[in-house]
């Protein structure tokens, strides 16, 4: 005879089936996207594959709140015979809805894969990564490191090689996916108010908007040829050529759908600009091309090379370019880096956030030197010019000198030093 249930006992709910939270049908999708809908801020993330193709392969999408998660099999829906935007237009308009924050971590490849496979870049967003670069968490800090030293949360992180494509998803692998999205409303929550008492919130948000960018998510020639043109080894002549190229390269990989590197390297596309082949005998000497594409394509390959050589004046940008300080530049270029360095400690970020090598010679070349007029020119953002523009204007203008503390280089400001020097010569005498 069984025994009876004591009635004393608290009761426990059965937790549901984690296969329930995988939404397979167009009702389902629409039943969570009005749960999210009242939320102003939900998480997502993505898995894709993307080892042999140029465009990522969506496979699913993570949602969630603060306490429930979904998974949206995105294969499931391929194989209705409904247009996968039609069937997930609750979906798209969720993901669209400027008074929903999506929060995600990393946030280029899940924004690159939903923009491939639904055509939208979800915004606003939120970055953790970004977040916790302006905590002061490093640049690049992984989910798990971040989750594990602000809510002391440690994600089982075993599965980061699976192939996403398999059917059904077993059990593990939805714990795993749902977990990566399980915890990033609350971790948003707690960088916001670091961010707060930091007062870098809005320069937070304003970073994460270039994820809401076309141009960034999915560079064309232009873009990746200034990329590209950074490292000095392509000329202005060599510019237009390399964007040429390019161009064929981009046509190439999307019509194949095959990774870039499999029909040609980048380092060989300079190679090409610099070097300018105009027959097929001297364009066969170059290797790095697959020797497949170079029999389909080499016609295409050097008729890109002669359309970049005949460029008019005008009718591409310009290369960007390293600038380069004159030797006088070169001496205050690198006190202002020392400078710089000594405020981003303080500041506890990194130096990459705050301004780069090429700003530094354009501030100090830019005239009057102050700080509303290097945020004019766009030298300095205006959340960098809060926080270091005053300090770099004030040392360009005499008023701070740089000291010897122990073993520390500090900031002080002239009146100071000339205080304590003036106080050491009074004590000697």
């Amino acid at each position: 005879m069984a025994e009876s249930p004591d009635p004393t006992a608290p009761s426990v709910t059965p937790a549901p089936s984690l296969q329930l939270r995988v939404l397979t049908r167009p009702e389902q999708v629409r039943a969570v996207v009005e749960k999210l809908r009242q939320e102003s801020i939900i998480a997502f993330d993505t898995e894709f594959i993307r080892e042999t193709s140029f465009y990522p392969n969506l496979e699913i999408i993570q949602l969630g709140h603060r306490t429930e998660s979904w998974i949206v099999d995105i294969q499931a829906f391929r194989k209705e015979k409904t247009p996968l935007t039609e069937s997930l237009a609750p979906l798209i308009e969720l993901l669209l809805d400027p008074k929903v924050l999506k929060v995600v971590h990393a946030a280029a490849g899940d924004q690159e894969a939903v923009l491939s496979s639904l055509g939208i870049l979800p915004q606003p967003v939120f970055d953790t990564a970004v977040g916790a670069a302006l905590c002061g968490l490093g640049e690049s800090i992984g989910l798990g490191n971040l989750l594990k030293a602000i809510l002391n949360v440690k994600l089982n992180k075993g599965h980061a090689r699976t192939h996403w494509g398999m059917r059904p998803l077993p059990d593990q692998l939805i714990e795993y996916a749902l977990s990566d999205v399980e915890y990033l409303v609350a971790l948003a929550e707690k960088l916001f108010a670091r961010l707060e008492r930091l007062k870098r919130k809005e320069w937070a948000l304003l970073e994460c908007t270039k994820f809401h960018n076309p141009k960034v998510i999915d560079p064309g020639p232009p873009e990746i040829a200034a990329k590209l043109a950074r490292t000095g080894r392509v000329d202005a002549k060599g510019f237009p050529i390399l964007i040429e190229l390019l161009s064929w390269r981009e046509r190439r990989v999307r019509e194949l759908n095959r990774p870039r590197k499999w029909v040609a390297e980048d380092s060989v596309l300079i190679d090409l600009a610099h070097v300018r082949p105009t027959d097929l005998e001297h364009l066969s000497t170059f290797r790095g091309i697959n020797k497949g594409e170079l029999k389909t394509s080499a016609e295409e390959i050097l008729q890109a090379i002669r359309k970049g050589l005949s460029a008019d004046a005008g009718e591409y940008p310009m290369p960007p370019r390293n600038e380069t300080p004159q030797p006088e530049e070169a001496r205050l270029v690198d006190v202002l880096r020392c400078i710089v360095g000594i405020l981003s400690d303080e500041l506890e970020l990194s130096t990459n956030l705050l301004i780069s090598s090429n700003s530094l010679i354009r501030l100090i070349r830019t005239q009057p030197w102050d700080t509303a007029t290097w945020v004019d020119r766009g030298i300095l953002s205006a959340p960098v010019a809060a926080l270091i523009g005053k300090s770099i204007e004030s040392f360009l203008k005499g008023h701070t000198t740089l000291i010897v503390h122990g073993e520390k280089v500090k900031i002080n400001s002239v009146h100071s030093a000339e205080t304590n020097s003036k106080a050491q010569t009074d004590s000697k005498e």
